[in-house]
């Protein structure tokens, strides 16, 4: 090993930690859970499942139990396959999920499906910098293009999302990987373990998000233009045999995948989510709608509201008007065929994907940048194959890191696009709202519910949990209430969902005599969040 490269390995394991650190520090700072958090949880580790009475008292201990691993019960994979075939989704990330929770029996911690997305990043963030390297950009250009990728919202929220979007964005950069290679690879015993990988891929891609189908589909139409494109009469039937061996590992690892796992027709095809996002891409009257929305939601997460395009124009003028021109070599053709090949590849990939995502995917607000989680790091890599084209163009680009030490400064650049962006999944004013809870430990708990939509109980699954039981109200329910415990409570914490006969509960509640009582309480709204409000009666 030179000292060049082993200096580079080092530098790239500098950034790695550093950014592993970034993605940390947000997670600290999460407060609160996405309700589909929720579920990942409940998915991996249900037991005896999740049930709502109507005016019963509940241990907190039996809901928590549904979200955690119980002792006994860890690496039951076949019962989550199973679990995942009743709902619509594939079962591979819930597995991965359940496997970490298995490690930590009787834990119910954010920080568990942190570990699993950050396992996954770190090994995203060695799939860019291989990726970028085979393409032969320049180290320090390689090194922006980690840290811009590492430090942009859009990718942090991915990473603290606690669903799949981060394991499926792994596999969509293993894919981009496999394709490159086949591109460059003349060993023909190689190539074979290539496309058995590219299979392998589709298998794990498919069973972590169906999303992963779309993205495939993608990049092989972008692969296949640049197939085309380099054909000749020398080797045309070689580029021929490449395509058609591909195109069959890629049907292999989907047939595989349907084996493993039939209940994935059934999803697409059948299932309510397939016949949604069906509908929803075949309508030409929400084409302008959906275009919109994402095209927001883009720039106000992932292009930072601009800063992202203020650093990338900074980066170009600071390496233009700042590094030495270079001689032009030899095999600069080959380079630039290589770099124009690329550039059309991930061109076409993000295209297709971003169309396909946009008239499919669910209209979830600024939080819907998930679906498009996969083509964020190669929009990240092409506005860095733009600029590197640019460069090249004038003779600017240096070819070595050694030459370009005092450019390392653009590191800190991509710093700026945290300061115009936000990082979603953190709920910081939840913080309170838990301080809260805590500082009422003593007061009687109900949950008035709304029987038309009891999955939503468990959005406030993080505040139902810091209590020892609770008493599950069904707010359609308006007898007189005649329980002993809520009569004499001094004081009652109502979680009540949205409904017609809130108030005439909660009229109930206020009128129950409490201990010591000589008047009606008082009844004071604490917070609202999505369709639960809690009030506070004493």
């Amino acid at each position: 090993m030179t000292v060049k490269s082993r200096s580079e390995k080092l530098i790239f394991a500098a950034i790695v930690l550093t950014l592993l650190i970034v993605q940390v520090y947000f997670a600290h700072g999460k407060q609160g859970f996405h309700e589909d958090e929720f579920y990942s949880f409940f998915s991996s580790n249900r037991t005896a499942g999740l049930f709502t009475p109507d005016r019963e008292w509940v241990e907190t201990e039996s809901i928590r139990n549904e979200f955690v691993v119980l002792p006994g019960e860890g690496f039951r994979f076949a019962l989550i396959k199973e679990i995942q075939s009743w709902d619509v989704h594939p079962p591979l990330y819930y597995q991965a999920l359940h496997a970490a929770c298995s490690l930590f029996p009787g834990v119910f911690s954010k920080w568990i499906g942190i570990l699993v997305n950050l396992i996954a990043f770190c090994f995203s963030l060695i799939l860019m910098e291989h990726i970028a390297r085979g393409l032969r950009v320049p180290f320090v250009l390689r090194l922006f293009f980690l840290v811009l990728a590492g430090c942009n919202p859009a990718i942090v929220s991915v990473n603290l999302f606690l669903r799949m979007y981060a394991l499926l964005t792994l596999w969509a950069l293993l894919l981009c990987c496999l394709h490159l290679r086949l591109g460059t690879e003349q060993d023909n015993k190689k190539r074979v373990w290539w496309f058995a990988l590219i299979a392998f891929c589709d298998l794990c891609g498919f069973l972590t998000h169906y999303y992963y189908l779309i993205f495939a589909v993608s990049l092989f139409a972008g692969w296949t233009i640049v197939c085309y494109r380099n054909r000749t009469n020398e080797a045309g039937k070689q580029v021929l045999r490449t395509w058609c061996i591909a195109a069959a590992s890629h049907a292999a690892g989907f047939a595989a995948a349907v084996i493993a796992y039939p209940a994935a027709l059934t999803h697409i095809l059948r299932g309510y989510r397939g016949r949604e996002a069906a509908e929803a891409f075949f309508s030409l009257s929400n084409l302008f709608e959906r275009t919109v929305f994402f095209a927001g939601v883009l720039w106000r997460i992932f292009f930072a509201r601009g800063m992202l395009v203020a650093v990338l124009l900074i980066a170009g003028v600071v390496l233009r008007y700042r590094v030495k021109a270079q001689p032009r070599e030899t095999s600069s053709a080959e380079k630039d065929k290589t770099l124009h090949n690329a550039i059309l590849m991930f061109g076409v990939t993000i295209l297709l994907y971003s169309l396909a995502v946009t008239k499919s995917a669910l209209l979830l607000g600024d939080t819907s940048i998930r679906y498009l989680a996969p083509v964020l790091p190669p929009a990240l890599l092409l506005f860095v194959l733009i600029l590197m084209r640019f460069l090249r163009r004038k003779n600017a680009l240096p070819d070595t890191a050694g030459m370009c030490l005092r450019e390392l400064s653009l590191l800190a650049l991509p710093v700026l696009c945290l300061s115009g962006g936000s990082i979603l999944f953190r709920y910081p004013e939840n913080a309170e709202r838990i301080a809260f809870d805590d500082a009422h430990k003593d007061a009687a708990v109900v949950i008035a519910y709304n029987e038309e939509s009891t999955e939503r109980i468990w959005w406030i699954t993080d505040h139902i949990l810091r209590f020892d039981r609770v008493y599950f109200l069904k707010e359609q329910n308006t007898a007189p209430i005649t329980d002993a415990v809520l009569s004499n409570a001094e004081e009652l914490l109502v979680f009540a969902a949205d409904e017609e006969n809130v108030e005439a509960q909660l009229k109930q509640l206020s009128a129950l005599p409490g201990s010591g009582a000589k008047q009606e309480r008082t009844i004071t709204k604490q917070w609202q969040r999505d369709m639960w409000t809690l009030y506070r009666i004493h």
